[in-house]
């Protein structure tokens, strides 16, 4: 119920019929399972909506007389209990479809590095015993993911022992299942070794290749810089986010990486859509409201390549870093962003120190963002005299590519304005404004609401340009109308005002012009959406604020 069940369960029997009378178990956290027999080869989806998942024979479901983690018993519902002899009744047939036929298991592609990280992992297997048994096989297992290339490294390694057999050798490769363990596994036993990592060598030109540029080929080059949000953020890059204390600095932070996971613009620029990963260090497991409350706001489903650490790691110690970027390495494809919330509760040394800063920087930007090509953001605070400027070594301005410092507006409004700092690929922009607002996401055991602030952006200067003098159309007009004096109103039942209002029009013209009318609207700061499927009005002290 929680996530929208008994709603999809309502629409599913509104289209198909009611589902049978049947087994049926109360959870201890308020859910249900519904329980029915899938006839001989049928199969099910896992999933049939918003809040409904189908469990087959694969999987299991916790029954009476279990205790939930809340102290609430899970129980038969009082008609249909299996040990009063309850029957489970047959699985409605469009729940049901034939199974596929077998497929033959495929062999996983093996990953592909580039030359310089095989040549890191040779030197790395030089620091770790051969003669082990143990080692041996570890390695051979964490290089398996890398086919020929694996291989290779495990034989020229092996054949330093004197235990070496090629016999052994072939049986045991031949075990291995590529997937289950990172080849970044020798590098954890090298380092546990003694090994360290040499420094990366630059790729100089061929002799015949100048390093100078003329400049037309500098213009060139700069012509061809990258943006994660457009002239604000670059792509591929490190920077940071700073404020004090309650200028809502994380909150901002996550309204960038939800607007870059589902590709929106974030304060009126483009964003270089993709996977996120939120490095929740300060937050933990409280963000997931946090996120919530965003989604309800925004009126989306929940991002699917949004994706949050809540382990706490000291991301200035190398294994810590290495197992972050490990992670990183297993998602379907590379991230675009990546936030780590906050610098304070992932770094252990100095921050006055220009050492521990500057290394603590260069391995994020070596070992996330070098890999991965993303633009990595640290999140900060100011010190207690400074609130200008983060906390610590000036290295840190050194040390990155660009800087946003986040300030409150006035201590007694939920508002503050963010200000670029540094840039050093773009021209910096004037002050923007966000705004917070509440959103309840949910009640406790108690009743209390579960509630979270939410980041949004106000176009002051859009909005005055927008506002001023401007006239509403005939679309806008219907729309605006549809309210009456209510605040807020269904979207089906304003699209429909304004359907009525274009006649006899083609569909596609009404759908376009509803599209229009909508983004209009919403420039000139006269709605909002308020949730998914519901729009409100702007009030109107709130317009003559911007």
């Amino acid at each position: 119920p929680r996530n929208g069940g008994n709603d999809t369960i309502d629409e599913l029997e509104a289209r198909h019929g009611a589902l049978p009378d049947t087994v049926e178990q109360i959870t201890g956290s308020g859910g249900r399972h519904i329980v029915v027999r899938l006839a001989p080869g049928m199969a099910a989806p896992s999933k049939l909506g918003p809040g409904i998942d189908l469990i087959t024979n694969s999987r299991f479901i916790v029954a009476e007389p279990s205790m939930h983690i809340k102290g609430i018993a899970y129980g038969w519902e009082a008609s249909s209990s299996l040990i009063d002899g309850a029957v489970i009744a047959p699985a409605p047939a469009w729940v049901m479809s034939p199974k596929e036929s077998p497929r033959t298991p495929t062999t996983p592609q093996a990953l592909k590095l580039d030359p310089g990280t095989l040549a890191n992992l040779a030197s790395a297997l030089t620091a770790i015993d051969a003669d082990d048994r143990d080692n041996w096989v570890r390695v051979g297992h964490a290089l398996a993911m890398l086919g020929d290339d694996g291989r290779k490294l495990w034989d020229d390694w092996s054949e330093t022992s004197s235990k070496y057999d090629p016999a052994d050798q072939d049986d045991k490769w031949a075990s291995f299942k590529p997937t289950e363990i990172n080849y970044r596994t020798i590098f954890y036993m090298a380092r546990e070794a003694g090994w360290q990592k040499a420094p990366a060598a630059v790729a100089l030109p061929a002799a015949n290749e100048s390093l100078l540029l003329s400049l037309d080929e500098l213009s060139a080059k700069a012509a061809t810089v990258k943006w994660q949000v457009k002239h604000l953020i670059p792509d591929d890059a490190l920077g940071m986010y700073f404020g004090a204390s309650g200028t809502f600095k994380s909150f901002i932070a996550l309204d960038h990486a939800l607007h870059v996971a589902h590709g929106m613009e974030w304060m009126g620029r483009k964003t270089t859509p993709g996977q996120v990963v939120y490095v929740a260090a300060e937050g933990g497991a409280g963000i997931a409201r946090r996120v919530q409350a965003w989604h309800q706001q925004h009126g989306r489903e929940q991002a699917k390549n949004f994706h949050v650490c809540i382990t706490p790691l000291i991301l200035s110690l190398s294994e810590h870093v290495e197992a972050l970027s490990a992670s990183i390495g297993q998602l379907t494809e590379a991230p675009k962003l990546v936030v780590i919330d906050t610098l304070s509760q992932t770094f252990h040394g100095d921050e006055n120190s220009a050492t521990d800063m500057a290394a603590y920087l260069r391995m994020l930007n070596a070992s996330i963002r070098s890999r991965f090509l993303c633009t990595v953001i640290v999140i900060h605070h100011t010190g207690h005299a400074a609130a200008e400027r983060p906390r610590g070594s000036s290295a840190i301005l050194a040390n990155v590519d660009f800087m946003l410092g986040i300030y409150r507006t006035d201590p007694d409004a939920l508002s503050c304005h963010v200000e670029v700092v540094k840039q050093k690929d773009g021209d910096k922009v004037m002050p923007q404004l966000f705004e917070m607002s509440r959103h309840v996401v949910g009640h406790d055991d108690d009743g209390e609401e579960i509630a979270s602030l939410v980041a949004g952006w106000h176009d002051m200067v859009g909005s005055v340009i927008a506002t001023a003098g401007a006239r509403l159309t005939a679309h806008e007009q219907a729309i605006m109308g549809a309210f009456g004096e209510l605040t807020e109103s269904f979207e089906s039942t304003l699209r429909q005002a304004l359907y009525d209002a274009m006649g006899e029009a083609k569909p596609d013209a009404k759908r376009k012009g509803w599209g229009r009318a909508m983004e209009s609207l919403q420039k000139k700061r006269l709605i909002e959406q308020t949730a998914k499927g519901v729009w409100g009005k702007v009030r109107a002290s709130e317009n003559a604020q911007a």
